[in-house]
C-alpha cells in the first residue's frame, strides 16, 4: 500500500480541514505538538478505526472538542489500483467509504491483512506495549 494523500477534518487539534501530501519516501518531522502523531493516528483511524495503540473506543479522544464531526480520508494505490478510503464521524455515527460505497471494517483487511501486524509495523511502541499473553498470541499467530 502506497499512501499519496491523506486529509482530516475535525481531528484532534484541527477544527478545520488539513491536507498532507506524501512521496514515495515521505519523513515526518518537526517538534512536540506539531502534528506527526496526528498524521500517523489520522492514518490508523481511517483504516482500522483505531488510535495508535489499536484502541476501538478511542474515536471519542480523536474528534476535535470543538467539532461534532470529524473525516478522514486517505488517497492510496494497492499494486496498479488507486483507491480512496473515507472514514466519518457524524454525531454518534461513523461510517466507511470505500471508492465511494459504504462499507465496513471487515472489508478493509484486504489492505494491511491484520490489526496486530499493521500496528507493529506501523508504531514501533505498539508490540512492545502489549501484555505478555497478547504478544505471545500475536508470535504464535505470525509465526
Amino acid at each position: 500500500m502506497k499512501i499519496n494523500k491523506m486529509a482530516m477534518t475535525g481531528f484532534k487539534n484541527s477544527k478545520g480541514s488539513v491536507e498532507s501530501r506524501f512521496g514515495d519516501k515521505t519523513i515526518v518531522s518537526g517538534d512536540n505538538g506539531e502534528g506527526k502523531t496526528t498524521l500517523g493516528e489520522g492514518i490508523a483511524w481511517c483504516l482500522l478505526g483505531t488510535d495508535l495503540t489499536g484502541n476501538e473506543r478511542a474515536t471519542n479522544r480523536l474528534l476535535n472538542n470543538r467539532s461534532k464531526n470529524m473525516e478522514v480520508e486517505i488517497d492510496f494505490e494497492e499494486g496498479e489500483i488507486k483507491h480512496s478510503l473515507i472514514r466519518t464521524r457524524k454525531g454518534n455515527k461513523n461510517s466507511i467509504y470505500l471508492d465511494g460505497n459504504e462499507v465496513n471494517n471487515n472489508d478493509l483487511i484486504q489492505f494491511y491483512k491484520d490489526k496486530d501486524t499493521f500496528l507493529s509495523v506501523f508504531n514501533p511502541s505498539y508490540f512492545p506495549g502489549l501484555a505478555p499473553k497478547q504478544a505471545k498470541e500475536f508470535l504464535n499467530k505470525t509465526l
